[in-house]
């Protein structure tokens, strides 16, 4: 007798990887739109094949590894309001397709961290063959420090909680917008909030915007002089 297929028996890497290929394809109307995304896109199918990222995490003994697809890094960093010139540091970067995407499209300039080596060695590469603003660096982010960039991203879902803690008490106090996909860091110095769901290989996550408290009551006093003006 002829055994049903069922989709629950996928291996969770390949499954994962298998929903990243599905949402390239759905979000393929907003690759097309923008030439240095498709070339961009091009570049990281031919450096990482279908499951090879999750085959190097695996390798490493990356349990937790997710990334972040080219069509969601352009949601989000449109939903940010990302500016030209500002910079951007990913945080547990992997592939650092938000990086490139922010770098590509977007015109920030970028540095990824990341613990992997081989994510490391081969994102250089690929954003030097493409002359984007983009450098990669191996650290594991329970030694990150702040460097004041204009932007953090990173993927708080799998983080463990004393990294978490950490990266709380770098970014607090500093001008640093943060971009954190799942939950927020519990800084006080920040406001939060949503701007919305996003698509990844594990389904629909929030992502938070963190901003300085001192840049919201600035953007108040500025509001309430240009009606006072008025």
């Amino acid at each position: 007798m002829r055994r049903r297929w069922s989709w629950k028996e996928v291996p969770g890497k390949l499954k994962a990887e298998l929903w990243l290929s599905a949402l390239f394809l759905a979000g393929l109307p907003r690759i097309l739109a923008k030439p240095s995304l498709m070339r961009l896109a091009c570049a990281l199918s031919w450096t990482y094949p279908l499951g090879r990222a999750y085959r190097v995490a695996l390798f490493a003994r990356e349990e937790t590894f997710g990334e972040t697809p080219l069509s969601t890094a352009l949601q989000i960093l449109s939903a940010a309001h990302v500016r030209a010139g500002q910079s951007l540091e990913e945080l547990g970067s992997g592939p650092g397709r938000l990086s490139l995407v922010g770098a590509s499209v977007f015109g920030l300039e970028c540095l990824a961290v990341e613990r992997i080596l081989h994510f490391v060695e081969r994102g250089n590469s690929l954003s030097q063959k493409l002359g984007l603003e983009v450098t990669f660096v191996q650290l594991d982010l329970a030694r990150w420090r702040t460097s004041g960039f204009d932007w953090v991203y990173l993927c708080n879902v799998g983080i463990p909680d004393p990294v978490r803690d950490h990266l709380a008490q770098e970014l607090a106090g500093t001008r640093t917008r943060i971009l954190s996909t799942g939950q927020p860091l519990d800084i006080p110095t920040h406001t939060v909030g949503c701007i919305g769901k996003f698509p990844f290989s594990w389904g629909r996550v929030p992502v938070f915007l963190q901003q300085p408290i001192w840049l919201n009551i600035a953007d108040t006093r500025s509001l309430t002089s240009s009606l006072e003006v008025g």
